[in-house]
């Protein structure tokens, strides 16, 4: 593993099962993404599996957390967070799991059981939630392991229970 500019990248990780070619995404967008409709093309890409910018993704998630870290502050347990995390990402029109069960997969890509993370956003976006005063190399080892298992490509690992919010993303990608 290499950390670069907090993304972490895994070398020789198999491509997951739920993630589209280019080829087969451009297929399945066709024509509506050229409209200039926006909201219309973020719900086609919405259909076709896939946000078509990953870094737009986090960027509400993180904007919706830190108004979540505004209103609450710190000090409550994590699952507080968690609930009010899914409730405003649902406002927003997001898809968002609590703790749905991921499959988990091992090098050769056989099936061996289920993992449960905090949350699962619009298929494509693990979140590890914490409420502690500092992130430990544990959590951090926690998210990796969740994400390079289920062969999710993007995790964010948020911590809401210090003064200041901490939001890091690790990105696990075939080199």
């Amino acid at each position: 593993l290499t950390l670069v500019f907090g993304m972490v990248f895994a070398e020789n990780l198999p491509t997951p099962p739920q993630v589209l070619s280019p080829d087969l995404r451009a297929e399945r967008i066709g024509e509506a993404t050229k409209s200039h409709n926006k909201s219309q093309k973020e719900e086609v890409w919405k259909m076709a599996g896939r946000w078509d910018d990953i870094n737009r993704l986090c960027d509400r998630v993180r904007e919706t957390s830190f108004s979540i870290h505004c209103f609450l502050g710190f000090g409550h347990v994590e699952k507080i967070y968690r609930r009010a995390l899914v409730h405003r990402l649902r406002k927003r029109g997001l898809r968002a799991e609590e703790e749905p069960p991921v499959e988990v997969y091992d090098e050769g890509g056989t099936k061996r059981g289920q993992r449960a993370p905090d949350l699962f956003v619009e298929e494509c976006l693990m979140i590890e939630l914490k409420a502690r005063r500092t992130v430990v190399s544990g959590d951090v080892a926690q998210l990796l392991g969740y994400v390079r298992a289920s062969r999710i490509e993007n995790g964010l690992l948020i911590n809401f229970g210090a003064p200041r919010l901490y939001v890091k993303k690790y990105v696990l990608t075939p080199r």
